[in-house]
């Protein structure tokens, strides 16, 4: 498959730079996609007299990833592409 064209569809540029460290291409970012994400409390740590809560986070849908089209490919968080290969992506 060939991709013409990038879309980053995270919170900040990506920038792809040579082994000297010269800029060869920088990808601005053009919103975000992410995976819907639930937080639920899991219990607490003690440690000497602070109690620290312990919050399990659950990732579940995708949320604002266009559907694959032509020959735009996306450039998105692990935990994004994750979920939308978990949802046959």
């Amino acid at each position: 498959m060939e991709i013409i064209n990038l879309i980053n569809l995270t919170p900040h540029a990506v920038n792809i730079v040579s082994d000297e460290g010269e800029l060869l291409v920088s990808f601005p970012s053009v919103g975000v996609a992410r995976a819907a994400q639930v937080d639920s409390p899991s219990g607490s740590l003690t440690v000497g007299e602070v109690e620290i809560p312990i919050v399990r986070t659950v990732f579940g849908e995708v949320v604002d990833l266009p559907e694959h089209s032509g020959d735009d490919g996306y450039i998105v968080s692990i935990i994004t592409a994750q979920a939308a290969q978990a949802a046959g992506r």
